[in-house]
């Protein structure tokens, strides 16, 4: 059914409510004026992802009128055994609250153990380390079934002036952006129209590095809930007119996430991608955005930086080892 309904309260200083419905503007607005909240868990990503036969719900706490905490909770059944489900980068409350917090995982595990869902993974938000403890104290583990979202990323300040961003991108790199302006490569922002470039040019990447990639549906769900609202771009890059490699990027509060990465292969002596993600990193500093947050890198890789370690050799050639060229500043945070 559409709409919220009524809880069990065993406190009885909240009211607690289940939305199921399409949009929840008002927990929308609460995800974006939190600290740590996260594109992943607004309505929007969760329309979003109902394409891949995943349906939101939403636990909220109220406090008389006030909306103090909640999260979503992205749910699929399984024909075997029942239902499974995840929280991606929440839940969230006002101001920490240790009680709200108590109270919402409490209120996820009787509303799982209610509608039979036999599975839940949670990854805290990035600034969630200390809920953790609530977690273990609850009966959650470690998760074996690999993070959520990465929990591990490069991040670009863009607060500073574009001399000093270069300063912390290895001389190679800084090369490669020259030299790709020279040898014929050219940048700009795509649009509708270019959706069909660069789903191209993912499938192409996924084939050649061995990695299943999205459907064409699912980019296209994104795509059609997320531009007109501003939180996603398109960025090409050309050579002679002939689109080379693409970028999707997603735009939310005051950072650029780099999402996904599209590449025929070719052209690779004139460095398509290094100078793609230059003319990014400008667009997001002119645009007014702060961060320029790289989309993960495998923790590993992110330890080995924070610890001043040699970089692991099983990662050597990855995309961690190619984002790192960008900048060291990696921010780790809580895993699944």
């Amino acid at each position: 059914m559409a709409g919220k309904r009524r809880m069990n309260n065993p406190k009885n200083k909240y009211r607690i409510t289940i939305s199921v419905a399409d949009e929840d503007n008002g927990w929308d607005s609460f995800v974006e004026k939190h600290p740590a909240g996260h594109y992943t868990q607004t309505s929007l990503w969760g329309k979003v992802k109902s394409i891949q036969g995943w349906n939101p719900i939403r636990l909220f706490v109220y406090e008389s009128s006030d909306l103090i905490g909640g999260t979503q909770i992205l749910i699929r059944k399984n024909p075997l055994f029942g239902s499974i489900g995840y929280i991606s980068k929440g839940p969230l409350a006002r101001e920490n609250h240790r009680e709200i917090y108590d109270l919402i995982f409490n209120q996820i595990i009787h509303y799982c153990k209610q509608k039979r869902i036999y599975y839940l993974a949670i990854q805290p938000p990035d600034d969630g380390f200390d809920l953790i403890l609530i977690m273990e104290k609850l009966g959650f583990r470690p998760g074996t079934q690999g993070d959520i979202e990465k929990a591990a990323t490069i991040e670009i300040n863009l607060s500073v002036d574009l001399e000093e961003i270069q300063q912390h991108i290895k001389p190679r790199k800084r090369q490669n952006f020259r030299q790709a302006e020279k040898r014929g490569m050219t940048y700009r922002l795509g649009n509708n129209e270019d959706l069909v470039i660069f789903e191209e040019l993912f499938q192409l990447n996924a084939s050649r590095n061995s990695f299943q990639p999205e459907s064409i549906e699912f980019v296209r769900e994104l795509w059609n809930h997320f531009y007109p609202r501003g939180n996603i771009y398109l960025f090409v890059a050309e050579y002679q007119g002939k689109p080379i490699s693409a970028h999707l990027d997603i735009a939310y509060k005051d950072k650029v996430y780099g999402y996904r990465a599209g590449w025929s292969g070719q052209e690779a002596k004139r460095h398509p991608n290094d100078g793609l993600i230059w003319f990014e990193i400008r667009w997001a500093k002119e645009n007014g955005y702060k961060v320029f947050d790289f989309g993960g890198i495998e923790t590993e890789a992110a330890i080995s930086v924070l610890n001043n370690q040699p970089f692991p050799q099983n990662l050597i050639g990855t995309y961690s080892e190619f984002k790192l060229h960008f900048s060291e500043n990696v921010r780790v945070f809580p895993s699944t």
